[in-house]
């Protein structure tokens, strides 16, 4: 859903889920399946080609288990990206993953990584 005026153009994507993710034999839930999960994007154009985007992910709580005993902590993401033309046929971008450095577990015992920097020089032919 792209929101525009006169001199800016933003693109806003948004998705979420509701799901029920239960074991049909056991009536428990399925493990590291959550219940909800939303996520939202925002970009913008910037001068000379580049662009700017902001994303979010937010995770519910989930159960790490099959007998649904220990419980994961729902968790939001968020991250940067940057891209930037820097002369005829190369671009530079730059990505900061988990941009707030958020102390969370995807999958129990497996710790996402704290804030990462990712920089790439693209040339193009």
């Amino acid at each position: 859903m792209p929101l525009a005026d006169r001199d800016t153009l933003v693109s806003v994507r948004a998705s979420t889920t509701w799901m029920l993710p239960t074991d049909v034999g056991t009536g428990l839930d399925l493990p590291n399946r959550p219940r909800q999960a939303a996520a939202l994007a925002l970009s913008t154009a910037l001068p000379h080609g580049g662009s700017i985007t902001a994303a979010a992910v937010l995770v519910g709580a989930r159960f790490a288990d099959t007998a649904n005993t220990v419980t994961l902590p729902a968790y939001l993401a968020v991250g940067l990206i940057t891209r930037v033309p820097v002369a005829a046929g190369i671009t530079a971008s730059a990505t900061i993953q988990n941009l707030f450095d958020a102390r969370y577990e995807p999958v129990q015992g497996y710790p996402a990584p704290g804030r990462t920097i990712f920089v790439e020089i693209v040339l193009q032919r």
